[in-house]
Protein backbone atom coordinates (compact mmCIF):
# COMPACT_ATOMS: atom_id res chain seq x y z
CA UNK A 1 0.00 0.00 0.00
CA UNK A 2 1.42 3.37 -1.04
CA UNK A 3 0.08 6.50 0.64
CA UNK A 4 0.27 9.96 -0.87
CA UNK A 5 1.75 12.91 1.02
CA UNK A 6 -1.76 14.44 1.08
CA UNK A 7 -3.14 11.35 2.85
CA UNK A 8 -0.36 11.49 5.41
CA UNK A 9 -0.93 15.20 6.06
CA UNK A 10 -4.51 14.38 7.07
CA UNK A 11 -3.05 12.35 9.97
CA UNK A 12 -5.71 9.71 9.33
CA UNK A 13 -5.54 6.91 6.79
CA UNK A 14 -8.33 4.48 5.86
CA UNK A 15 -7.06 1.11 4.64
CA UNK A 16 -9.15 -1.60 2.97
CA UNK A 17 -7.57 -4.78 4.35
CA UNK A 18 -8.83 -8.36 4.48
CA UNK A 19 -9.62 -9.84 7.94
CA UNK A 20 -6.58 -10.92 9.91
CA UNK A 21 -3.85 -9.83 12.31
CA UNK A 22 -1.38 -7.14 11.26
CA UNK A 23 1.84 -5.56 12.47
CA UNK A 24 2.33 -2.02 11.16
CA UNK A 25 5.59 -0.07 11.17
CA UNK A 26 5.52 3.64 10.35
CA UNK A 27 8.33 6.12 9.75
CA UNK A 28 7.95 9.88 9.87
CA UNK A 29 10.09 12.39 7.95
CA UNK A 30 11.37 9.83 5.45
CA UNK A 31 12.98 12.44 3.19
CA UNK A 32 16.07 12.88 1.01
CA UNK A 33 18.56 11.86 3.71
CA UNK A 34 16.82 8.51 4.33
CA UNK A 35 17.01 5.22 2.43
CA UNK A 36 15.57 1.74 3.13
CA UNK A 37 16.89 -1.67 2.13
CA UNK A 38 15.59 -5.27 2.23
CA UNK A 39 11.99 -4.08 2.58
CA UNK A 40 10.35 -7.32 1.41
CA UNK A 41 10.12 -8.35 5.07
CA UNK A 42 9.85 -6.44 8.36
CA UNK A 43 12.37 -8.85 9.88
CA UNK A 44 15.06 -7.96 7.31
CA UNK A 45 14.27 -4.32 6.49
CA UNK A 46 16.67 -1.61 7.58
CA UNK A 47 16.47 2.14 7.21
CA UNK A 48 19.30 4.61 7.44
CA UNK A 49 21.28 7.53 6.15
CA UNK A 50 21.25 7.82 2.35
CA UNK A 51 24.94 8.71 2.11
CA UNK A 52 25.90 5.56 3.99
CA UNK A 53 24.26 3.33 1.38
CA UNK A 54 25.94 5.31 -1.42
CA UNK A 55 29.33 5.10 0.33
CA UNK A 56 29.44 8.90 0.60
CA UNK A 57 30.56 11.16 3.42
CA UNK A 58 27.64 11.65 5.83
CA UNK A 59 26.83 15.11 7.16
CA UNK A 60 23.39 14.58 8.76
CA UNK A 61 20.23 12.46 8.71
CA UNK A 62 16.54 13.29 8.57
CA UNK A 63 14.46 14.10 11.65
CA UNK A 64 13.19 10.52 11.74
CA UNK A 65 10.30 9.25 13.88
CA UNK A 66 9.43 5.61 14.46
CA UNK A 67 6.12 3.99 15.36
CA UNK A 68 4.55 0.55 15.30
CA UNK A 69 1.32 -1.10 16.29
CA UNK A 70 -0.48 -4.45 16.16
CA UNK A 71 -4.14 -4.69 15.22
CA UNK A 72 -6.69 -7.25 14.08
CA UNK A 73 -9.27 -6.74 11.33
CA UNK A 74 -12.52 -8.58 12.20
CA UNK A 75 -14.59 -10.55 9.69
CA UNK A 76 -17.08 -7.68 9.65
CA UNK A 77 -16.92 -4.07 10.78
CA UNK A 78 -13.93 -1.78 11.22
CA UNK A 79 -11.22 -1.16 13.78
CA UNK A 80 -9.28 1.98 14.67
CA UNK A 81 -5.61 1.84 15.64
CA UNK A 82 -3.31 4.66 16.73
CA UNK A 83 0.39 4.79 15.91
CA UNK A 84 2.40 6.72 18.51
CA UNK A 85 5.68 8.02 17.16
CA UNK A 86 8.93 8.32 19.07
CA UNK A 87 12.03 10.16 17.98
CA UNK A 88 14.64 8.09 16.15
CA UNK A 89 17.05 11.01 16.00
CA UNK A 90 18.99 13.40 18.21
CA UNK A 91 19.57 17.01 17.23
CA UNK A 92 23.12 18.28 17.59
CA UNK A 93 24.39 21.87 17.67
CA UNK A 94 28.16 22.46 17.69
CA UNK A 95 29.10 26.10 18.15
CA UNK A 96 32.55 27.60 17.54
CA UNK A 97 32.95 30.86 19.46
CA UNK A 98 35.64 33.56 19.68
CA UNK A 99 37.50 32.26 16.66
CA UNK A 100 39.80 35.11 15.70
CA UNK A 101 41.81 33.69 12.87
CA UNK A 102 43.27 35.08 9.67
CA UNK A 103 42.29 31.81 7.98
CA UNK A 104 38.61 32.81 8.05
CA UNK A 105 37.71 33.77 4.49
CA UNK A 106 34.32 34.53 2.97
CA UNK A 107 32.42 33.16 5.96
CA UNK A 108 34.17 29.77 5.91
CA UNK A 109 35.52 28.44 9.19
CA UNK A 110 39.03 26.95 9.30
CA UNK A 111 37.68 24.54 11.94
CA UNK A 112 35.80 21.42 10.82
CA UNK A 113 34.09 18.68 12.86
CA UNK A 114 34.06 14.90 12.84
CA UNK A 115 31.62 13.06 15.12
CA UNK A 116 32.58 9.38 15.18
CA UNK A 117 31.05 6.08 16.31
CA UNK A 118 27.48 6.81 15.17
CA UNK A 119 24.97 4.22 13.96
CA UNK A 120 24.08 4.66 10.28
CA UNK A 121 21.00 2.37 10.25
CA UNK A 122 18.06 1.18 12.34
CA UNK A 123 15.88 -1.88 11.74
CA UNK A 124 12.08 -2.06 11.74
CA UNK A 125 12.09 -3.16 15.39
CA UNK A 126 13.74 0.13 16.33
CA UNK A 127 17.16 -1.45 16.97
CA UNK A 128 20.13 0.68 15.90
CA UNK A 129 23.09 -0.91 14.15
CA UNK A 130 26.24 -2.01 15.94
CA UNK A 131 28.44 -0.94 13.03
CA UNK A 132 29.46 2.70 13.34
CA UNK A 133 30.47 5.51 11.00
CA UNK A 134 31.66 9.13 11.36
CA UNK A 135 29.54 12.17 10.49
CA UNK A 136 31.15 15.31 9.06
CA UNK A 137 28.65 18.12 9.75
CA UNK A 138 28.97 21.36 7.84
CA UNK A 139 29.28 24.74 9.58
CA UNK A 140 27.78 28.10 8.71
CA UNK A 141 28.31 31.58 10.17
CA UNK A 142 25.76 32.70 12.76
CA UNK A 143 26.62 36.14 14.08
CA UNK A 144 30.23 36.04 15.25
CA UNK A 145 30.21 32.24 15.59
CA UNK A 146 30.34 29.26 13.27
CA UNK A 147 27.64 26.67 13.97
CA UNK A 148 27.01 23.10 12.81
CA UNK A 149 23.36 22.04 13.08
CA UNK A 150 22.71 18.42 12.20
CA UNK A 151 20.97 15.23 13.27
CA UNK A 152 22.24 11.80 14.24
CA UNK A 153 20.39 8.56 14.78
CA UNK A 154 19.72 7.79 18.44
CA UNK A 155 22.54 6.80 20.77
CA UNK A 156 22.73 5.97 24.49
CA UNK A 157 23.97 7.88 27.51
CA UNK A 158 26.97 5.58 27.78
CA UNK A 159 28.66 5.67 24.40
CA UNK A 160 32.05 5.77 22.73
CA UNK A 161 31.30 8.80 20.56
CA UNK A 162 34.06 11.35 20.04
CA UNK A 163 33.89 14.82 18.52
CA UNK A 164 37.11 15.87 16.80
CA UNK A 165 38.00 19.39 15.74
CA UNK A 166 40.34 19.83 12.78
CA UNK A 167 42.18 22.98 11.77
CA UNK A 168 42.63 24.02 8.15
CA UNK A 169 42.19 20.55 6.56
CA UNK A 170 44.68 18.87 8.90
CA UNK A 171 44.43 15.08 9.16
CA UNK A 172 45.18 15.15 12.90
CA UNK A 173 42.57 16.57 15.32
CA UNK A 174 43.53 19.68 17.23
CA UNK A 175 41.01 18.85 19.96
CA UNK A 176 38.95 15.78 20.88
CA UNK A 177 35.88 15.66 23.12
CA UNK A 178 34.55 12.43 24.65
CA UNK A 179 30.78 12.86 24.39
CA UNK A 180 29.85 10.50 27.24
CA UNK A 181 32.15 12.37 29.63
CA UNK A 182 30.70 15.69 28.50
CA UNK A 183 27.12 14.43 28.97
CA UNK A 184 27.90 13.09 32.45
CA UNK A 185 29.62 16.33 33.50
CA UNK A 186 26.60 18.41 32.43
CA UNK A 187 23.91 15.91 33.51
CA UNK A 188 22.66 15.44 29.94
CA UNK A 189 20.58 12.31 29.34
CA UNK A 190 19.04 11.07 26.12
CA UNK A 191 17.62 7.71 27.23
CA UNK A 192 13.94 7.96 28.08
CA UNK A 193 13.68 11.45 26.57
CA UNK A 194 11.75 11.56 23.32
CA UNK A 195 13.06 14.82 21.87
CA UNK A 196 16.35 16.41 22.75
CA UNK A 197 18.97 18.79 21.40
CA UNK A 198 22.56 18.48 22.60
CA UNK A 199 24.43 21.73 22.20
CA UNK A 200 28.17 22.12 22.72
CA UNK A 201 30.07 25.40 22.59
CA UNK A 202 33.78 25.40 21.80
CA UNK A 203 35.35 28.68 22.90
CA UNK A 204 38.79 29.56 21.54
CA UNK A 205 40.85 31.55 24.04
CA UNK A 206 43.91 31.90 21.84
CA UNK A 207 45.89 29.32 23.78
CA UNK A 208 43.26 26.66 24.49
CA UNK A 209 39.75 25.39 23.74
CA UNK A 210 37.14 25.70 26.50
CA UNK A 211 34.03 23.51 26.22
CA UNK A 212 30.70 24.82 27.52
CA UNK A 213 27.13 23.61 27.49
CA UNK A 214 25.23 25.58 24.86
CA UNK A 215 21.55 24.57 24.71
CA UNK A 216 19.19 21.67 25.27
CA UNK A 217 15.54 21.67 24.22
CA UNK A 218 12.82 19.18 25.07
CA UNK A 219 9.36 19.14 23.47
CA UNK A 220 6.31 16.94 23.76
CA UNK A 221 6.04 14.14 21.18
CA UNK A 222 3.27 14.11 18.60
CA UNK A 223 1.35 11.19 17.19
CA UNK A 224 -0.55 10.15 14.10
CA UNK A 225 -3.87 8.33 14.09
CA UNK A 226 -4.79 5.80 11.45
CA UNK A 227 -7.99 3.90 10.70
CA UNK A 228 -7.66 0.34 9.48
Amino acid sequence: IILSSEQLRQQKVVLDLPPGSYHAVAWGNYLAETHAENTTSVSTAVLGVSGYFRDERVTTNDLLYFGRTDFTIPASGTVTSTVDFSSAHIKMVLDIADLKDSAITEGVSPITFRMSQLSPTVDFNGVFSDNKIPYYPSTAPEGDDFVARFNTLRFEDINDIQIDLFYDNSTEPMYTLNLADYMAAHNIKVEGINEITIGIRFVFTGTAVVVERWVENEVNPGFLTGNE
